[in-house]
């Protein structure tokens, strides 16, 4: 399950797991890094700081040293909907919201990069 997403230096979006390593990333080798050479990140039209607000909330953003939004989660400890004792219908119901309303967001483009990997 996606865990959150992080903004590069490009100003594109990457999401990352529970280990913050991007999604389908095999690897614990490198932590959470900018990842700027792989094809993964996203741009999307409209992401800026009101909207991650209203999608996250205000508890699920996390400001970076120069006071912008760089990195949202879509649960935390106390709200995973997969654990044995907090997890909930609800709390998977929020989970897809939040999945749900950033789906609807344009995208710009997708990032390709023809580098292998």
């Amino acid at each position: 399950m996606p865990y959150g997403m992080k903004k590069n230096n490009s100003g594109t979006w990457y999401v990352f797991n529970r280990e913050y390593m991007p999604v389908g990333w095999n690897t614990k080798e490198t932590g959470l890094n900018d990842f700027s050479n792989l094809p993964i990140h996203t741009e999307y039209k409209g992401l800026k700081k009101d909207t991650l607000l209203k999608i996250f909330g205000e508890e699920g953003c996390h400001l970076n040293k120069d006071g912008h939004f760089d990195m949202v989660f879509f649960y935390n400890d106390a709200t995973n909907p997969v654990n044995v004792s907090t997890g909930s219908s609800q709390l998977f119901a929020d989970y897809f919201k939040k999945i749900e309303a950033l789906s609807k967001l344009k995208s710009s483009r997708s990032v390709e990069k023809t580098n292998s990997l």
